[in-house]
């Protein structure tokens, strides 16, 4: 049976730099495929770095939720 060896990346984007983790992302795909990676995995929005600072919506909701006892904490001001 063939097998894949999976490279799982876990290491910090540029964030809110779309151009420097493009840059990143090559790096980190050239290394695992230099490893023998034939697929390579970062996580959800690490290229485009989504933070909920950035984004009001979110961040009161979480603060909401936080309120109520569920959620996450996201950080930042309470009030």
């Amino acid at each position: 049976m063939p097998t894949t060896t999976v490279a799982i990346i876990q290491q910090p984007s540029a964030v809110l730099d779309l151009a420097a983790s493009l840059s990143l992302a090559s790096h980190y795909v050239t290394e695992a495929a230099r490893k023998g990676a034939s697929l390579v995995v970062f996580p959800e929005t690490w290229l485009t770095c989504n933070p909920a600072y950035t984004r009001p919506d979110v961040f009161h909701l979480s603060v909401d939720n936080r309120r109520r006892g569920c959620g996450v904490e996201f950080g930042g001001p309470t009030s």
